[in-house]
């Protein structure tokens, strides 16, 4: 084989290598870190308005983990639009690092939430 070819041969194949190491790399970073209960698991939409209400607190310290943090209940079920859950938004990884503080270090909703990327 001809040094050209050679050299042209092994640049494909850095490239595919590469290519597949990149784009499993971003493979975790799109697919949710945390596993929602299934839809007929979660608590009534107005349990979860309940449990918002009965926590102010948190949910103004939450919030105030950044501009881009927001806490609030939503019906992520079509089929099941009286099931609910809490939604907590982030915008940066900063963020996301101070909200999972708040909730490991407190008591919580006493009701599912789970925390989506905005």
């Amino acid at each position: 084989m001809k040094r050209p070819a050679a050299w042209a041969i092994a640049a494909a194949v850095g490239a595919a290598v590469g290519l597949a190491v990149v784009l499993g790399g971003i493979g975790p970073l799109t697919r949710p870190d945390v596993a929602r209960p299934a839809c007929n698991q979660l608590p009534s939409r107005t349990e979860v308005v309940a449990a918002l209400a009965d926590h102010p607190d948190l949910t103004t310290q939450i919030e105030a983990a950044g501009d881009g943090v927001h806490v609030t209940s939503t019906t992520p079920c079509a089929d099941q639009p009286d099931r609910a859950l809490v939604t907590i938004t982030y915008r940066t990884s900063s963020e996301r690092a101070k909200v999972d503080h708040i909730l490991t270090t407190e008591d919580g909703f006493g009701v599912p939430a789970e925390l989506v990327k905005d």
